[in-house]
Order: structure tokens, then sequence, then C-alpha cells
């Protein structure tokens, strides 16, 4: 299993990604690449001229706060903390009483009517109370329960289940803890750390020197964070001197396709395991849309804001003389072959056509002109 990879979607953060094996994408490998990458880019400036007039995109006045920067000491230990715990052992116990966040082994059933309900029974299920998997009276009813001993406890679906069958209803739900997993964190100890340091791309073999990664690894991230803060603020002005007045139909409906094709993709391996067996529902219970055409002017929605972020930074690029070149785009690619699970960059052209060279430019292009302009703003 691979983590799927989104060939128009490089460049933003989605809630649609989902896992799965082989190609899904929409695009035709044996039809994609015609072009370079800067013969593509070429072509999408000449295109999208036709449809934005830049503003002041230079000089932008926005507002920062620097203490985000600031990386304390409290931070560094509760990042190892986070990793001590990761790295926990676990211990079964057959004996006491249940608490909130505990990890426990459960059997139940559920009734409906003294009728066991579909999707409402399992046996030797691990579930960690307090985490809300479970409706709320089901998850708070857990806490306090003598492990060993069976009960009977009163449940209410809400009014707005997923299930129409179960919406509303009072169910009992027939409940035995079999067993509670008890985590006990690692201890931070240079072995520990030797055998644990490269799951975190780190070369440490000390705590001293992980302890020193770790605050590094903590500054790089504020420093994105920050970043992308400043951009957000720099694009939201940016957008409103710029005019845009239309946009490829083709394109939009490629990244349209893409969403729907993606989500209907997560539907089929996962829709199971949330007991739903029809697409539109899905829709609703996981993305609270109330009907597909919801769901599709979203797409629109989306698929348009993120062309009109891409058509305004291609022609900034084109303005400021701004270009990629094939060796950014091969260090990118061995990035993401890294992320993603592969062996290379080239068995992602493989499987997914030849095409996500362009927008693994695309990608290299946008960081260019982002860093660009985050240099060109003034802060305030």
């Amino acid at each position: 299993m691979k983590k799927k990879l989104l060939s128009v979607f490089l460049v933003i953060t989605m809630v649609l990604s989902v896992t799965a094996c082989g190609k899904t994408t929409t695009e035709n490998p044996t039809t994609a690449a015609v072009l370079t990458y800067q013969e593509q880019l070429a072509a999408d400036q000449q295109n999208y001229a036709q449809y934005v007039t830049l503003g002041q995109y230079t000089g932008i006045e926005v507002k920062v706060d620097r203490s985000t920067l600031e990386v304390t000491d409290q931070a560094v230990q509760e990042y190892i903390n986070g990793i001590l715990t990761e790295n926990a052992t676990t211990t079964t116990v057959t004996t006491g009483t249940t608490k909130s966040g505990d990890a426990v082994v459960l059997d139940y059933s559920g009734l409906l009517d003294g009728t066991a309900f579909s999707g409402g029974t399992a046996t030797d299920a691990t579930y960690t109370i307090g985490s809300a998997k479970f409706i709320t009276e089901l998850d708070q009813g857990l806490i306090g329960l003598e492990v060993g001993k069976q009960y009977d406890l009163p449940i209410t679906f809400p009014a707005d289940y997923s299930s129409t069958d179960l919406a509303g209803k009072s169910v009992i739900f027939r409940v035995t803890v079999t067993a509670i997993n008890e985590s006990t964190p690692a201890q931070y100890t240079d072995a520990f750390v030797q055998s644990v340091a490269a799951n975190y791309k780190s070369t440490a073999t000390t705590t001293a020197d992980f302890t020193v990664f770790a605050k590094q690894s903590l500054v790089e991230q504020a420093k994105t964070t920050f970043d992308n803060t400043k951009y957000s603020s720099i694009w939201t002005t940016i957008a409103a001197n710029c005019t845009v007045s239309g946009y490829p139909d083709a394109e939009v409906q490629t990244l349209m396709d893409t969403i729907e094709n993606n989500v209907k993709s997560e539907f089929a391996s996962k829709g199971s395991s949330y007991g739903i067996t029809d697409y539109a529902t899905y829709l609703k219970s996981v993305y609270n849309y109330a009907t597909e055409q919801d769901f599709l002017d979203y797409a629109k929605d989306y698929s348009q804001n993120y062309l009109k972020e891409k058509m305004i930074l291609t022609m900034i690029a084109q303005k400021e003389n701004i270009t990629v070149t094939d060796d950014q785009i091969a260090e990118m690619g061995a990035q993401l072959a890294t992320y993603y699970g592969y062996d290379s960059f080239q068995q992602i052209i493989e499987t997914y056509g030849a095409s996500i060279n362009l927008e693994v430019g695309y990608s290299v292009l946008s960081d260019s002109i982002i860093k660009f302009l985050l240099e060109k703003s003034v802060e305030k």
C-alpha cells in the first residue's frame, strides 16, 4: 500500500488524500508530458494571460508575530516525550477499573429492542476511551467499568446519525472489557536514541545529540508555519489586487474530476469500515455535504480558487523571469519518492504517467515564487 499521489495537487494540502494501491488518477500516461515543463510553463503563461491582469504583488505589508519562531526548552521536552510515548511498551492487564485514556480490549453487542443490529457487535475490539471514535454516550459509558464484568449500557444514537435505522433510537450495548493495555513510555537513554534515531531521520547517537536535533526540527517547523501564515496574508492582498476574468474550462474540469474520483476511491476502500454502503451517505456523514451536488459545487469552487492562485503565480513568474530547471524538478521528485514510499521519482512517473513531471515542475515554480513574495513583502 502506498500513499495516494494526487498528481494535480502536489502543491496544496487536501483533506481528500487517501491511501490506495496502483494508479487511480484520471490522466492517460500514454498522452501525457509531450511537453517539457519549460514548454508547458510557456504555454500556460500564454494561456493564462487572457484571464489575468496583475496588480501590486511586491511591497505588500503584512502583520507578523515573530515570537512564534521561538522554540522553548519545554517545547523540546514535549517533542521528546512524544517520541518516548510513540515507542512505549504495552502490558496487558486483566484486572482493574477503566478510566478515560485507557486503551481497552472489549467485547460488545448492540441491541435494538433486544435484537442485535448490523455493525453493532465485535469481539476483542481495541478502543481508547476518550478518543470519541464511538458516539459520545458509549465512549463515556466505558469509564469506570470493572475488567471482566458484563454491563448493559443504555445508549441513544444522535438524531443525525449516519444510519437512518439507528438515528435517534435508544439501544442497549452489552459490554465486557476483557483487558486494559497499559503503556509505559520508553526511557530516554543513548541506547534508545541509537535504536530509533533513523526513524526520525536523525544521525544522533546520544541523548545530547538527539536533543539538539529535536530543537532544530522544531525550529524548522516553526519557520515553515511562520512562512505559511505570512504568505497566506500576502496572498489575500495579492488576490485582491489582481483581476481574474475567467478560468480555462478544461483545467477546471480536470481538477474537479480528480477531487471527485479520489473521494469515490476513498469511499470504495473505506466506506464499509464506517458501515456505509452508498456514496451519498458517505458524502453526508464523512464530509458533511447534504447532497452530491453540494459536493460538486465545493469541488468547482475549490478548483477555481486553486487555479486563481496558479494563474497569478505563473504570470508573476513570467514578469519576474522566474523559471525552473530540470535539476530542481529531479530533486523535488526524489523528495516526493522518499515521502510517498517509492523507490525513485522514475517509479512515480511510471505509475502515474509522465505528466507528473509537469506537476512537480509547477510545485518547484510555486515554491520559488512564494519565496520571492515573502522576501519582497514588508513586515509590520
